[in-house]
């Protein structure tokens, strides 16, 4: 098999450029792992000015941190979704077992496993729907309650460290 001869084009798309400095950048840090002084020095030869890549490392600092939040929020619905899951199985069981004992046969535990399903497949489609409306609302009106669920934290916290000493 024979190898293409690559010649380089004499323009490059910004999003090509992007894509192939982070080839290099990549290859150039052995461990995976970069100082901010790496940083600030290839800025540098890239002639990208300081207050630039400070904008660029605050707006990646948020990005990060919101999608900690959504990490965050993400595994506190499946958490909620495996205890409805749960509850659905052990009161279903417990109805289907009913119902084998008394009757002999399934016959009337069907209704209350699909009418108690519904529900339980609805949590499921809003705990893994990731993306669109309804899952940025709940996303807000989560975070406001952890927001307040952390202040009032940090508020008990103090009181109690003022009350101990």
């Amino acid at each position: 098999m024979s190898e293409v001869k690559f010649t380089p084009p004499m323009l490059y798309r910004s999003e090509e450029v992007q894509q192939i400095l982070n080839i290099a950048i990549a290859r150039q840090v052995t461990q995976g792992e970069m100082t901010r002084k790496q940083l600030l020095e290839i800025a540098a030869e890239m002639d990208i000015e300081t207050k630039d890549l400070e904008a660029a490392e605050q707006e990646w600092y948020t990005q990060h941190l919101l999608d900690l939040k959504r990490q965050k929020f993400n595994l506190y619905q499946q958490e909620k979704f495996k205890n409805k899951a749960v509850r659905y199985v052990i009161i279903n069981g417990f109805l289907m077992t009913f119902n084998i004992i008394s009757a002999g046969t399934l016959s009337w535990a069907i209704y209350p496993i699909f009418f108690l399903g519904l529900p339980l497949s609805l949590t499921a489609w809003k705990t893994f729907q990731v993306k669109g409306e309804v899952y940025e609302q709940a996303f807000q009106r989560w975070q406001v309650k952890d927001e307040i669920k952390q202040s009032f934290f940090y508020i008990w916290t103090r009181i109690r460290r003022a009350w101990l000493t």
